[in-house]
């Protein structure tokens, strides 16, 4: 029987969780190498196309779906060991859904 630990990770798609930390990777190196102090995802996964209004469905509630509450709070962890501050802020351009703002 598989235990809670391995029921999560065989539920989690990893591929997704990949993709979006290194689209925030790559918007922190450019925005350090601009001397920023902070940046804005708004043009990975789970911020742009079809699947983000599922995600922003969930971070807001009105669709809660344990999985994909799961990939955000792993996009979130990573960064948050690593010391970043990570906060989700609703797109203004779109009204349903959502951009990463990290900052450093």
């Amino acid at each position: 029987m598989l235990t809670a630990e391995q029921a999560r990770m065989r539920a989690r798609n990893d591929i997704n969780v990949y993709n979006e930390v290194k689209a925030i990777e790559l918007a922190i190196l450019v925005a350090a190498t601009n001397g920023l102090l902070d940046c804005t995802v708004s043009t990975s996964f789970m911020t742009s196309g079809d699947a983000s209004l599922l995600y922003y469905a969930d971070w807001k509630g009105d669709m809660p779906n344990p999985v994909l509450r799961d990939q955000m709070d792993q996009v979130i962890a990573n960064f948050t060991k690593l010391g970043y501050s990570v906060l989700r802020k609703t797109n203004s351009a779109t009204g349903n859904t959502f951009s990463w703002v990290v900052a450093w």
